[in-house]
């Protein structure tokens, strides 16, 4: 079984976490993403992925032609899925690819696919 997402175009990890004395603590981009897709996911049903260790896909679609390091917009939707209760843990995320799919300046997106790996 392959579980497919599509979610809001995250932010950058860059700017998921501030310090906040000797804590890290989430910046409000980060609480905003997160709330962005639990609400998508109970939409959608409550998807959940399959049991057990998981191979993932992220397509990219950006807003712009900025230049982006892809690696940075995985941790958002990754947490945010864990969060939304569609995975137990991002730790079983074993096999892992992110790319660019095109540009979609009025549906900035990323897809998420998920399986048992």
């Amino acid at each position: 079984m392959t579980l497919s997402l599509s979610l809001p175009f995250p932010p950058s990890a860059n700017n998921l976490f501030r310090n906040a004395g000797k804590k890290r603590v989430s910046t409000g981009a980060a609480l905003a993403y997160a709330k962005a897709v639990a609400q998508h996911v109970e939409a959608l049903g409550d998807p959940k992925a399959p049991a057990g260790e998981l191979r993932a896909v992220i397509a990219v679609w950006a807003p712009d032609l900025r230049r982006r390091d892809l690696v940075n917009l995985e941790k958002a939707p990754i947490d945010g899925l864990v969060k939304a209760g569609v995975m137990a843990d991002d730790s079983l995320i074993v096999d892992f690819r992110i790319y660019r799919a095109g540009l979609d300046r009025q549906n900035p997106r990323i897809t998420v696919w998920m399986e048992a790996a």
